[in-house]
Order: C-alpha cells, then sequence, then structure tokens
C-alpha cells in the first residue's frame, strides 16, 4: 500500500475532469490513503455531501476549498490572485456558502464578457460552451482553458500569437518573464499567459471584484471550522515577496503554506521550485506554522502522475495528522 496524501485536488464542480464518486473509486486503485477535495470557490451539492458522507473506503476524505482572494494590502502589486486552501471546512457553514453562491452568479457575468473579448481574437469559444462544461459548479478562467484547448483552430491561434510574443520578449522585461514562465510550465499555461492571466500578452479576462481579500478568505475559513494555507506560492512570487509571507506567518494571518504543488515542472525552473520550497519549509519550522501540498490534480492523468512517484508524495505524508492535531480533531 502507498499511503498517498494528497491535499489539494479538483473535481467537475470547478475544473476538474471526475466527479467525487470517480475520484474515489480512482483513488482507491492508485493507493491513496488521505484525499482533499479543494475545489475553486465552491462546495459540494447537498446530493454529493451525502455520498460523501456515505462513503466508507479506504481513502480518508477531507474537506476543503480553495479561495480566489485579492492579495493583501502590503503586496506589490495588490490586484492579483492569492489562492488560498482551506482545509477541514464545514460544507454546510452558512457564510462560506452564501459567499460560494455569490462567486458563482459574478463569475457567469465575468465569463461572458471574457468570452466575447477571446471572440475579438478569432478563438472559437461561446458562453454556452463554457457554462455547459462547469456543470453543477462555479464557472471559471479553467472551464474556457479547457474549451480553448479542445480545438484545433484555437491551437493556430496559439502558434501564431507565441510567435509574436517570442519577439516582443526580446525588448521587454515583463514579457520574457511571462513567456519564460509559459516555455518552462507547459500548454496548459499557453492560454493564460497568452490571453487570460495578469500578465497576458493579448489580455482577454474581464475581473469583477468578487475576491475577497487574503485576510477576509481567511476569517472565512476559519468560521468554517478549517485553518488557510498559501496554495502553489510560485505563482504569486513576483508580488508577494518571501518577507511578506513571513510577516503573515508571523502575524497568523495565515495557518500555513504548501510545500508540495503541481507537476511536470522542467529545467531550471523545476530547480527555482526546488529551493523555494527549502526556504518555505524554513519559514514553517521558524513561526511552528503549518505545512500541506498535493497534486493539483484535476484529470485522470493528473491523479495516476501524483501517484506513479514517490518524490511527488513522500513530503506530503503525515501532514493531515499534524493539521488534525492543530484543530483537535484526533
Amino acid at each position: 500500500m502507498k499511503n498517498i496524501e494528497s491535499l489539494h485536488n479538483h473535481t467537475k464542480i470547478s475544473d476538474g475532469d471526475l466527479s467525487h464518486k470517480e475520484v474515489l473509486a480512482l483513488t482507491e486503485k492508485l493507493g491513496y490513503k488521505t484525499l482533499a477535495f479543494t475545489d475553486h470557490d465552491v462546495l459540494p451539492s447537498d446530493k454529493t455531501l451525502t455520498f460523501l458522507k456515505k462513503y466508507k473506503g479506504p481513502v480518508n476524505v477531507v474537506m476543503g476549498i480553495e479561495i480566489s482572494a485579492k492579495h493583501p494590502k502590503e503586496a506589490l502589486r495588490g490586484n492579483g490572485t492569492l489562492h488560498t486552501i482551506g482545509l477541514f471546512v464545514n460544507p454546510q457553514n452558512k457564510k462560506l456558502r452564501a459567499f460560494t453562491e455569490k462567486i458563482s452568479r459574478l463569475r457567469i457575468t465575468r465569463m461572458e464578457k471574457t468570452v466575447l473579448n477571446l471572440q475579438k481574437y478569432g478563438l472559437s469559444i461561446t458562453a454556452k460552451e463554457c457554462l455547459r462544461k462547469a456543470g453543477e459548479g462555479v464557472v471559471n478562467k479553467p472551464h474556457i482553458v479547457s474549451i480553448l484547448l479542445s480545438k484545433k483552430r484555437n491551437l493556430l491561434i496559439f502558434k501564431k500569437s507565441i510567435e509574436e510574443m517570442k519577439e516582443a520578449s526580446k525588448t521587454n522585461d515583463k514579457i520574457k518573464k511571462e513567456y519564460d514562465l509559459m516555455m518552462n510550465v507547459g500548454e496548459y499555461q499557453q492560454p493564460y499567459s497568452l490571453f487570460l492571466g495578469h500578465h497576458a500578452f493579448k489580455p482577454c479576462s474581464v475581473e469583477i471584484d468578487d475576491r475577497p481579500d487574503l485576510d477576509e478568505a481567511v476569517k472565512l475559513i476559519r468560521n468554517a471550522g478549517g485553518l488557510a494555507f498559501i496554495a502553489h506560492y510560485f505563482t504569486t512570487a513576483k508580488e508577494i515577496p518571501l518577507k511578506l509571507v513571513e510577516k503573515l506567518l508571523k502575524q497568523k494571518r495565515i495557518d500555513g503554506l504548501e510545500t508540495t504543488y503541481g507537476l511536470g515542472f522542467k529545467g531550471k525552473f523545476k530547480e527555482g521550485i526546488k529551493k523555494e520550497q527549502e526556504i518555505l519549509k524554513g519559514l514553517i519550522k521558524k513561526y511552528k506554522a503549518l505545512e500541506s501540498g498535493g497534486g493539483d490534480s484535476h484529470t485522470k492523468k493528473d491523479y495516476e502522475l501524483y501517484a506513479s512517484k514517490k518524490s511527488n508524495y513522500e513530503n506530503v505524508r503525515g501532514k493531515v495528522d499534524l493539521i488534525s492535531e492543530r484543530l483537535n480533531l484526533k
């Protein structure tokens, strides 16, 4: 038995490909011991919660959420998004549920306006496709990304735009940083770096200020009985320096940090991620904070890849027990 633990995962209700039931059936076969469901700004329906409550399989299920929060006021760039993981939240907490319902309404409006901007570049995508992709969950950028990547016409436009970005990166340092990120992370990053990210080459994403700030997001998580963690720090390292991360830990404005996140990093970027993770572990130890992490899995392939190598998950092993102890759940 591999006893794999992953405290950051997604299902169909946000931007994953599988239902909760399908994820559990898959992870049982792969040897997972503990699995946290942390969908973006959404909680499972009553029907799904009933299924999870009745589930008696070998996988220990942790209920969570990933809140898209605004950067704290001290950040170098205040408009960015800081993904905040909540673990062991009560999915029936009234304030947390009200937050997710509000987000759902606003995200539809944002998606519709973003799609119109993407269409101006000739990209093939419609609002109806995005809503169909989201299903019962909150429509989000990853749903847009999935549709964009599924069509040959869009991939041809991506290819042309990548060449334009490459040329522009020769004389613009900001564009070069985003171009390098895109080339190191892989295909899934292309729609963000080209069209949908905060530093996009051809910005199309419409931002509706539906995000709580970090402190508000942490309050929502804690009021719902959970603990809050900064997710995949490398995505916000440019705007949130390590000194600020240290301040957040020192002031107990965050309960911990992810030190294992994502898969498929390459070359020098992978080396940089490893160094960053060691620094984060040092801060966690210094302030007696908590450590979390996982595969950030969205697809069947992601769950399988995470389980395929011990090096992917060995750092997460035992972390859920420490988190449980902090919450007096054991």
